[in-house]
Protein backbone atom coordinates (compact mmCIF):
# COMPACT_ATOMS: atom_id res chain seq x y z
CA UNK A 1 0.00 0.00 0.00
CA UNK A 2 2.50 2.48 1.16
CA UNK A 3 4.75 1.38 -2.18
CA UNK A 4 1.57 2.12 -4.27
CA UNK A 5 0.96 5.52 -3.03
CA UNK A 6 4.88 6.86 -3.22
CA UNK A 7 4.38 5.86 -7.25
CA UNK A 8 1.62 7.59 -7.40
CA UNK A 9 3.36 10.98 -5.59
CA UNK A 10 6.15 10.13 -7.81
CA UNK A 11 4.10 10.40 -10.75
CA UNK A 12 2.27 13.71 -9.48
CA UNK A 13 5.69 15.20 -8.80
CA UNK A 14 6.44 14.67 -12.45
CA UNK A 15 2.86 15.80 -13.54
CA UNK A 16 4.53 19.62 -14.26
CA UNK A 17 7.69 18.53 -16.04
CA UNK A 18 5.57 16.03 -17.94
CA UNK A 19 3.04 19.00 -19.19
CA UNK A 20 5.12 21.28 -20.70
CA UNK A 21 6.73 18.45 -22.43
CA UNK A 22 3.21 17.83 -23.61
CA UNK A 23 3.26 21.86 -24.46
CA UNK A 24 6.36 21.10 -26.27
CA UNK A 25 5.39 18.64 -28.39
CA UNK A 26 1.90 20.31 -29.13
CA UNK A 27 3.43 23.54 -30.40
CA UNK A 28 5.88 21.43 -32.54
CA UNK A 29 3.62 19.64 -34.05
CA UNK A 30 1.53 23.28 -34.65
CA UNK A 31 4.37 24.08 -36.33
CA UNK A 32 4.89 21.28 -38.19
CA UNK A 33 1.30 21.64 -39.26
CA UNK A 34 1.43 24.83 -39.98
CA UNK A 35 4.82 25.05 -42.20
CA UNK A 36 2.91 21.68 -44.36
CA UNK A 37 0.13 23.53 -45.29
CA UNK A 38 2.32 26.62 -46.37
CA UNK A 39 4.03 24.28 -48.60
CA UNK A 40 0.58 22.71 -49.64
CA UNK A 41 -0.73 26.00 -50.72
CA UNK A 42 2.46 27.11 -52.39
CA UNK A 43 2.82 23.74 -54.29
CA UNK A 44 -1.49 24.37 -55.23
CA UNK A 45 -0.34 28.09 -56.45
CA UNK A 46 2.43 26.61 -58.58
CA UNK A 47 0.38 23.60 -59.94
CA UNK A 48 -2.27 26.55 -60.79
CA UNK A 49 0.10 28.89 -62.25
CA UNK A 50 1.89 26.12 -64.33
CA UNK A 51 -1.18 25.22 -65.45
CA UNK A 52 -2.46 28.43 -66.69
CA UNK A 53 1.00 28.51 -68.47
CA UNK A 54 0.86 24.94 -70.33
CA UNK A 55 -2.99 26.37 -71.39
CA UNK A 56 -1.55 30.09 -72.04
CA UNK A 57 -4.86 31.48 -70.60
CA UNK A 58 -2.70 34.55 -69.60
CA UNK A 59 -1.82 35.33 -73.35
CA UNK A 60 -4.87 37.04 -75.60
CA UNK A 61 -4.30 37.12 -79.30
CA UNK A 62 -4.28 40.84 -80.71
CA UNK A 63 -5.08 41.78 -84.04
CA UNK A 64 -4.08 45.00 -85.81
CA UNK A 65 -5.89 46.44 -89.00
CA UNK A 66 -4.24 47.59 -91.81
CA UNK A 67 -6.14 49.20 -95.20
CA UNK A 68 -5.27 48.37 -98.58
CA UNK A 69 -6.65 50.22 -101.38
CA UNK A 70 -6.21 51.09 -105.38
CA UNK A 71 -8.28 53.73 -106.47
CA UNK A 72 -8.78 57.07 -105.68
CA UNK A 73 -12.24 56.59 -104.19
CA UNK A 74 -10.84 53.99 -102.03
CA UNK A 75 -11.91 50.86 -103.95
CA UNK A 76 -11.51 48.26 -104.48
CA UNK A 77 -11.02 47.77 -100.30
CA UNK A 78 -8.80 45.23 -99.18
CA UNK A 79 -8.39 44.72 -95.25
CA UNK A 80 -4.89 42.83 -93.91
CA UNK A 81 -5.53 41.66 -90.46
CA UNK A 82 -2.09 40.72 -88.66
CA UNK A 83 -2.30 38.92 -85.63
CA UNK A 84 0.40 40.24 -83.38
CA UNK A 85 -0.68 38.51 -80.14
CA UNK A 86 1.98 35.97 -78.65
CA UNK A 87 -0.44 33.34 -79.22
CA UNK A 88 -2.51 32.08 -82.30
CA UNK A 89 -6.38 33.69 -82.28
CA UNK A 90 -8.57 30.72 -83.78
CA UNK A 91 -12.48 30.62 -85.66
CA UNK A 92 -11.78 34.25 -86.94
CA UNK A 93 -15.01 35.41 -88.48
CA UNK A 94 -15.18 38.65 -90.42
CA UNK A 95 -18.73 39.87 -91.56
CA UNK A 96 -19.91 43.43 -93.04
CA UNK A 97 -22.42 45.13 -92.06
CA UNK A 98 -24.74 47.76 -93.66
CA UNK A 99 -25.94 50.59 -90.65
CA UNK A 100 -28.39 53.12 -92.69
CA UNK A 101 -28.35 56.61 -91.35
CA UNK A 102 -31.91 58.45 -91.63
CA UNK A 103 -31.19 62.20 -91.69
CA UNK A 104 -34.83 63.66 -91.00
CA UNK A 105 -34.76 61.68 -87.58
CA UNK A 106 -30.97 61.98 -87.32
CA UNK A 107 -30.69 58.44 -86.01
CA UNK A 108 -29.13 55.18 -87.36
CA UNK A 109 -32.61 52.60 -87.99
CA UNK A 110 -31.31 49.78 -89.64
CA UNK A 111 -28.29 47.27 -90.34
CA UNK A 112 -28.27 44.28 -92.43
CA UNK A 113 -25.39 41.45 -92.96
CA UNK A 114 -24.24 40.14 -96.29
CA UNK A 115 -23.65 36.59 -95.24
CA UNK A 116 -22.49 35.95 -98.74
CA UNK A 117 -19.81 38.10 -97.51
CA UNK A 118 -18.69 36.63 -94.35
CA UNK A 119 -15.38 35.56 -94.50
CA UNK A 120 -14.08 32.50 -91.84
CA UNK A 121 -10.44 31.57 -91.28
CA UNK A 122 -9.87 28.74 -88.59
CA UNK A 123 -6.63 30.19 -87.20
CA UNK A 124 -4.28 32.92 -87.33
CA UNK A 125 -1.00 32.30 -85.70
CA UNK A 126 1.07 34.62 -84.03
CA UNK A 127 2.80 37.28 -86.57
CA UNK A 128 0.60 35.47 -89.37
CA UNK A 129 -1.36 38.07 -91.73
CA UNK A 130 -4.57 37.89 -93.88
CA UNK A 131 -6.32 39.87 -96.29
CA UNK A 132 -10.22 39.94 -96.77
CA UNK A 133 -11.23 41.49 -100.20
CA UNK A 134 -14.63 43.19 -101.00
CA UNK A 135 -16.03 43.61 -104.13
CA UNK A 136 -16.00 47.18 -105.91
CA UNK A 137 -19.60 46.87 -107.62
CA UNK A 138 -21.15 45.81 -103.85
CA UNK A 139 -19.57 48.90 -102.20
CA UNK A 140 -20.60 50.99 -104.90
CA UNK A 141 -24.39 49.88 -104.38
CA UNK A 142 -23.65 50.06 -100.75
CA UNK A 143 -22.56 54.17 -100.62
CA UNK A 144 -23.99 56.79 -100.99
CA UNK A 145 -21.58 59.07 -102.14
CA UNK A 146 -23.26 63.05 -101.79
CA UNK A 147 -23.15 64.16 -98.16
CA UNK A 148 -26.11 63.54 -95.74
CA UNK A 149 -28.60 63.85 -94.29
CA UNK A 150 -28.99 60.52 -95.90
CA UNK A 151 -26.05 58.15 -95.14
CA UNK A 152 -24.79 54.42 -95.47
CA UNK A 153 -21.89 53.21 -93.28
CA UNK A 154 -19.83 49.85 -93.82
CA UNK A 155 -19.25 48.25 -90.41
CA UNK A 156 -16.98 45.41 -90.59
CA UNK A 157 -18.04 43.14 -87.49
CA UNK A 158 -14.53 41.45 -86.67
CA UNK A 159 -14.72 37.82 -84.11
CA UNK A 160 -11.85 35.51 -83.05
CA UNK A 161 -11.56 33.50 -80.09
CA UNK A 162 -8.30 32.25 -77.49
CA UNK A 163 -7.21 28.92 -78.96
CA UNK A 164 -7.89 27.10 -75.23
CA UNK A 165 -10.50 28.29 -73.55
CA UNK A 166 -12.29 29.50 -76.71
CA UNK A 167 -12.83 32.73 -74.96
CA UNK A 168 -14.42 35.11 -77.78
CA UNK A 169 -13.20 38.24 -78.52
CA UNK A 170 -14.88 40.80 -80.63
CA UNK A 171 -14.03 44.25 -82.21
CA UNK A 172 -15.00 46.12 -85.18
CA UNK A 173 -13.91 49.17 -87.66
CA UNK A 174 -16.24 51.29 -89.60
CA UNK A 175 -15.67 53.27 -92.86
CA UNK A 176 -17.73 56.64 -94.52
CA UNK A 177 -17.68 58.04 -97.68
CA UNK A 178 -16.15 61.53 -97.41
CA UNK A 179 -17.88 64.58 -99.58
CA UNK A 180 -15.34 63.19 -102.15
CA UNK A 181 -17.01 59.84 -102.67
CA UNK A 182 -13.90 58.29 -101.16
CA UNK A 183 -14.42 55.40 -98.68
CA UNK A 184 -12.15 56.38 -95.83
CA UNK A 185 -11.80 54.97 -92.08
CA UNK A 186 -14.38 56.67 -89.50
CA UNK A 187 -11.46 59.36 -88.32
CA UNK A 188 -10.10 60.44 -91.40
CA UNK A 189 -9.71 64.52 -91.81
CA UNK A 190 -11.70 64.48 -94.46
CA UNK A 191 -14.94 64.07 -93.00
CA UNK A 192 -16.06 67.37 -91.65
CA UNK A 193 -16.72 67.34 -87.99
CA UNK A 194 -19.85 69.49 -87.89
CA UNK A 195 -21.72 67.53 -90.75
CA UNK A 196 -20.25 63.79 -89.48
CA UNK A 197 -19.51 63.95 -86.22
CA UNK A 198 -23.46 62.91 -85.17
CA UNK A 199 -23.57 60.58 -87.62
CA UNK A 200 -20.39 58.79 -85.31
CA UNK A 201 -22.55 59.60 -82.39
CA UNK A 202 -25.87 58.26 -83.54
CA UNK A 203 -24.06 55.10 -85.02
CA UNK A 204 -22.46 54.25 -81.22
CA UNK A 205 -25.13 54.56 -79.68
CA UNK A 206 -27.14 52.67 -82.22
CA UNK A 207 -24.30 49.49 -82.26
CA UNK A 208 -24.27 49.78 -78.72
CA UNK A 209 -28.08 49.05 -78.77
CA UNK A 210 -28.69 46.11 -81.56
CA UNK A 211 -27.50 42.79 -81.69
CA UNK A 212 -24.41 42.98 -84.46
CA UNK A 213 -22.19 43.91 -81.84
CA UNK A 214 -20.96 42.95 -78.58
CA UNK A 215 -21.91 45.13 -75.80
CA UNK A 216 -19.76 48.63 -75.02
CA UNK A 217 -17.97 48.42 -78.32
CA UNK A 218 -16.51 51.84 -79.24
CA UNK A 219 -15.24 53.07 -82.56
CA UNK A 220 -12.20 53.31 -83.10
CA UNK A 221 -11.71 49.64 -80.84
CA UNK A 222 -9.62 47.58 -83.75
CA UNK A 223 -6.08 48.79 -83.77
CA UNK A 224 -3.79 50.10 -86.54
CA UNK A 225 -0.39 50.14 -87.45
Amino acid sequence: MNFNKRIIERIQGLSPVFATIVSVVSFVIAVGSFWTSCQSLEVSRATRSDARAVARLDLRPSLTLQVERAGKDGLPLTLRLTNDGPIEATELVVEPIKYEYWGKDRRFKTASKNSILRFTHPKLDSQQSTTVAYDEQWLRSLAVTSQPPDYSVLGIRIEYRHPMDKRPFTEAAFFFVNPEGRWVEEGDSSLPLKIYDPIRSSLLEFVNRVDFMSPGIKLYTLKRP
